[in-house]
């Protein structure tokens, strides 16, 4: 009867370390787990900065692109006033000058 107590008691402890050690591996897991967790967050924080920062470049890029077109047109604009004014001084004098003198 001794014996069996003793084999029960034997095998009630060695369930008491199976349990544990199972407790300290699924802890480890999960530290392990908690990681890669963390790994990846990080990565994939780090690409979307990338991605984001990609993306603010080509943005800024075709606004200063756009920036210089409109500034070429205003040039342009700004040259054929300039030239038409040139063109029709005599002829806006003369209507001006006509109008003061009542003609």
């Amino acid at each position: 009867m001794d014996d069996i107590i003793k084999k029960i008691l034997e095998i009630e402890e060695r369930a008491k370390q199976i349990v544990e050690d199972a407790n300290c591996q699924k802890e480890k897991m999960d530290e392990e787990i908690k990681k890669e967790i963390d790994k990846m967050k990080e990565e994939l924080q780090q690409r979307a900065k990338r991605k984001i920062q990609q993306i603010r470049e080509k943005e800024m890029k075709e606004a200063h692109k756009k920036v210089s077109e409109i500034e070429e047109q205003s040039k342009r604009q700004l040259e054929a006033i300039t030239v038409l004014a040139s063109n029709k001084k005599k002829e806006w004098e003369t209507m001006v000058i006509n109008r003061i003198v009542g003609r």
